[in-house]
């Protein structure tokens, strides 16, 4: 038994160092990436700029709307200019703007237009865009479930690849229709970077309704053998307490309920964004509530500060045990949507350190089920 023991400790901390060198190798491939994506994204704006310029001297009768594209990724510009100027045409014929309103009333005002009024342009783009979507994840859902097991393994790598192409082909379609969206109406703009009026979450709400729980579902398909090992993890570890967790260092063995119960959560979100700010918030509350407990044991605030700092060694322990804890069932696939739904902006930021951390918690306890199935 000892030397069973002393031969999974091996593992683990092999598993440790393998881990770190990945994480490693992902920085040093995001730092090659930020020279090449500032470059082409500076080359980009040229280009918008030089073809805006081109459009207005073209156009005698231009509709007066102020739009703005800096950072614009879209395959098709003359569709976008369509629909800009679309947008702009409606706005003139519209005579009925409410009078007294607040600033905060007028952006209600624009987006109730924007995804409720069957006229408006951006309505009917979203709806395609929305439809699009959904057919080729339904698509893909029912092709996974025509054959017996043995055929979907083997369709299994293809879905997987045209499930990438979809997800990434829904972030850039969000990240373009709200680009327009502050082009046309600068007032939702102003707001949104003031932190008055959350745009985004107002038009992902909306966007994503239709297939996000289809979205995740293929994802879960895609990657089933994970998944069920996800899975079978929580089942077999959920009631267990910190106290079992051997790599969990003693100074944190405290009460993560705070972080647990930010992270339960998720299951009751409907938009990427939402999912992600609780992945931001819930990592952020696992070093506090390091700090509290000691605290609350005596502890000065600068020793306090001082041992409820983490390094990734400590970290996901710790996460994989709020991820037990939080037991919930889906969490794979979330995390495997929310990385490919994100701008890569993001994931260089915060975000993207946050959400890291969550999938290499669960990427561990994957290979930890994986290897403990293997003992049997």
């Amino acid at each position: 038994i000892n030397a069973e023991y002393g031969r999974r400790r091996s593992q683990t901390a092999a598993n440790r160092l393998e881990l770190a060198r990945r994480q490693q190798e992902n920085l040093q491939i995001a730092q090659g990436l930020e020279a090449t994506l500032a470059k082409k994204a500076e080359q980009r704006k040229q280009r918008l700029e030089q073809e805006a310029a081109e459009e207005s001297l073209e156009s005698s009768a231009a509709t007066p709307v102020v739009c703005t594209f800096e950072g614009i990724l879209l395959a098709k510009m003359d569709q976008v200019r369509a629909l800009i100027k679309a947008v702009g045409v409606y706005d003139v014929q519209y005579k009925d703007w409410p009078m007294g309103q607040s600033v905060e009333e007028k952006a209600q005002t624009i987006l109730r237009w924007c995804l409720k009024e069957p006229h408006h342009p951006l309505y009917h783009a979203l709806g395609e865009a929305q439809h699009n979507f959904f057919y080729r994840l339904n698509t893909l859902d029912k092709k996974m479930y025509m054959g017996n097991a043995d055929e979907r393994d083997v369709l299994r790598p293809g879905v997987a690849a045209e499930l990438e192409m979809i997800s990434d082909d829904i972030m850039n379609y969000f990240r373009n229709i709200l680009t327009v969206l502050h082009g046309c109406y600068p007032l939702l703009k102003e707001l949104s970077e003031d932190g008055q009026y959350a745009t985004s979450n107002e038009l992902a709400r909306n966007f994503y309704s239709p297939f996000l729980k289809l979205l995740v579902k293929m994802y879960a398909t895609s990657y089933e053998e994970e998944h069920t090992l996800y899975q079978t993890y929580l089942h077999r570890n959920s009631s267990l307490s910190v106290e079992h967790y051997l790599d969990i260092r003693e100074n944190f063995k405290v009460d993560y309920s705070v972080a647990i119960a930010t992270l339960r959560k998720l299951g009751d979100t409907h938009t990427p964004e939402e999912k992600m700010a609780l992945l931001v918030q819930s990592n952020r509350e696992i070093p506090e509530c390091v700090y509290n407990h000691h605290i609350a044991s005596g502890f000065s605030e600068e020793k306090a500060r001082e041992v409820s700092c983490m390094g990734a060694d400590d970290l996901v322990p710790v996460t994989i045990y709020l991820i037990a804890q939080a037991n919930i069932p889906d969490l794979y696939p979330e995390l495997l949507m929310l990385y490919s739904v994100t701008p890569e902006e993001k994931l260089k930021g915060r975000e993207g350190y946050c959400l890291t951390n969550f999938q290499n918690a669960v990427f561990y306890l994957i290979e930890e089920q994986r290897s403990f199935l293997a003992l049997e």
